[in-house]
């Protein structure tokens, strides 16, 4: 099969075709890490094998998947844990779009206009790569887990008093729309020589304080 050298345009990851970038990390999850350098036969080894997808090479590099020589770097290997992949890839963006995160702290969060205007400004190339640009950023975004505590420090957690947990509590019980009831436990010790008319002022008094 026959190659064509395919050079990037711009300083900024992206590939032509974005929608092959979910099946494209899919398949890195499945398939085994190479133990060689990342090249366009291995590339056509795991059905990647169009002249667009050699671009994916550059793309790793840029996400630090890969070394400058393609050999592949430890967070391959953690983002092929599934349970921790989509905060790898966070990971990974935030590095390969460093500029962008400078200028926009959500940035996985912007409409297209703020993504456009911002690449159109760092790069001398027409629509058509600020296009491509974008769709690979925003399909990355898709496979990652961003959090406020990547963006602000946390703060240090402070043991409850005992009015906030019966507050957490009310508000839970009420938020699930369920009745909340009280139950409260009386218990009244007397003299054993009490008479009659001792027991009808308890009473008396109970009715009318707690039974309102």
């Amino acid at each position: 099969m026959l190659f064509l050298e395919v050079k990037r345009l711009s300083t900024f990851p992206y590939v032509p075709v974005a929608t092959r970038i979910r099946p494209f990390f899919e398949k890195l999850i499945q398939v085994a890490v190479p133990t060689k350098g990342v090249d366009r036969t291995w590339l056509r080894s795991i059905g990647f094998d169009t002249v667009n997808d050699q671009m994916f090479v550059g793309l790793l590099k840029d996400l630090r998947f890969i070394d400058e020589h393609g050999v592949p770097t430890q967070r391959w290997r953690d983002y092929r844990d599934k349970t921790r992949a989509p905060s790898v890839m966070a990971e990974a963006i935030r590095d390969a779009y460093a500029e962008l995160f400078d200028v926009y702290e959500d940035a996985h969060l912007r409409p297209v206009g703020d993504l456009q205007n911002f690449f159109r400004s760092k790069i001398k190339r027409g629509t058509v790569t600020v296009r491509r640009i974008v769709n690979t950023f925003r399909e990355l975004c898709a496979l990652a887990e961003f959090t406020g505590a990547e963006l602000l420090p946390r703060e240090p957690s402070k043991p409850q008093t005992t009015e906030e947990s019966i507050s957490v509590v009310v508000n839970k019980v009420a938020s699930q729309q369920v009745p909340l009831s009280v139950a409260i436990n009386v218990q009244v010790v007397l003299p054993s020589d009490a008479g009659a008319e001792v027991y009808d002022a308890i009473f008396s008094a109970l009715k009318r304080h707690l039974l309102m």
